[in-house]
């Protein structure tokens, strides 16, 4: 069954939104506007708490197996790439921008699903070089790819259920 997945993480989430509206002190001109600044809609609240519901996290732990086998010879990237899926899975419940570009990149990835006939550490550095000069400033391509990584995972993972 699903469940409240980092409760804590959603609460944190849940605060910083409301916060963030109600600390917004300028006029809106519109309702549009007054719902962006000042509202949340239940379209993206049910977004937040989806976000939070997970039926399980097991995609995680397959990434991390992955690193571990795929990066056993190369001890400095095996760290790195361990480094940047644990960045890049704490911040996936509160960074919008990652989110988003999550979506992309699987939406990416189901479109193409047909076409990848490689291995995953070859579809992971295909991928991974689609999107390097149009991801987030603040990440590296090493989370670029721990972002890949995890996110072929978890298709897995959702294939299987």
């Amino acid at each position: 069954g699903k469940e409240l997945h980092k409760p804590h993480a959603l609460y944190m989430n849940l605060a910083d939104t409301i916060e963030d509206k109600a600390c917004y002190e300028f006029r809106s001109s519109t309702y549009e506007d007054l719902i962006k600044h000042k509202g949340i809609t239940k379209k993206s609240f049910d977004s937040l708490l989806h976000a939070h519901i997970e039926t399980s996290d097991s995609y995680i732990k397959k990434a991390q197996e992955w690193i571990e086998n795929h990066y056993r010879d190369n001890y400095k990237e095996k760290l790195d790439m361990l480094r940047s899926l644990s960045s890049i899975c704490s911040n996936l419940f509160k960074d919008k921008q990652l989110i988003e570009k999550k979506a992309e990149i699987q939406s990416f990835i189901i479109q193409s699903l047909d076409t990848f006939t490689e291995s995953e550490s070859e579809i992971i550095e295909y991928v991974t070089n689609e999107f390097a000069n149009n991801f987030i400033f603040e990440y590296d391509r090493c989370s670029l790819k721990a972002l890949v990584l995890l996110i072929l995972k978890e298709l897995g993972e959702k294939i299987n259920e």
